[in-house]
């Protein structure tokens, strides 16, 4: 239960943050289950979820190859940057406040780590916390304000 209640926290904290990077949006806080504005008024978010994936994007930034790694990280970025101009733009129509762009593990494992048990996305044997600061400090960023 405590996992659970810490995990929803850390989502709630980060959707938050991610908002405050939106330069039309109120400062937001947490009020029972609801997200409200500086006056207690409920806000609702308009937003779309992505991953940094090659295969989830159909391979829209880059084709097939082995791994993630530096030189992933320029067509990613690239990519992201045109998404996010196209998706909060004002003049053709596009009012996202809030895109959460979910770090996937191919960004954060480590495939020279061994695999211990089933392979999948429920297997956490190869995560890399040293890969996760790297990716995390190189994708992220550069899209929002996170102070």
């Amino acid at each position: 239960m405590y996992v659970k209640n810490l995990l929803t926290t850390l989502m709630l904290a980060f959707m938050v943050i991610i908002a405050k990077g939106s330069d039309d949006l109120p400062p937001l806080s947490v009020k029972g289950k609801h997200l409200v504005d500086d006056k207690g008024n409920p806000v609702t978010l308009h937003g779309v979820m992505d991953t940094p994936n090659r295969y989830f994007n159909g391979w829209r930034w880059q084709g097939w190859k082995p791994g993630y790694n530096g030189e992933d990280v320029e067509p990613c970025l690239n990519y992201f940057e045109k998404l996010f101009k196209a998706l909060t733009n004002h003049d053709q129509g596009a009012y996202c406040t809030v895109f959460r762009l979910h770090l996937d593990p191919c960004w954060t494992n480590d495939p020279n780590l061994p695999l211990v048990g089933d392979g999948g996305e429920h297997n956490i044997s190869q995560f890399s916390q040293m890969r996760l600061g790297k990716y995390w400090k190189t994708l992220i960023p550069q899209h929002f304000d996170l102070n």
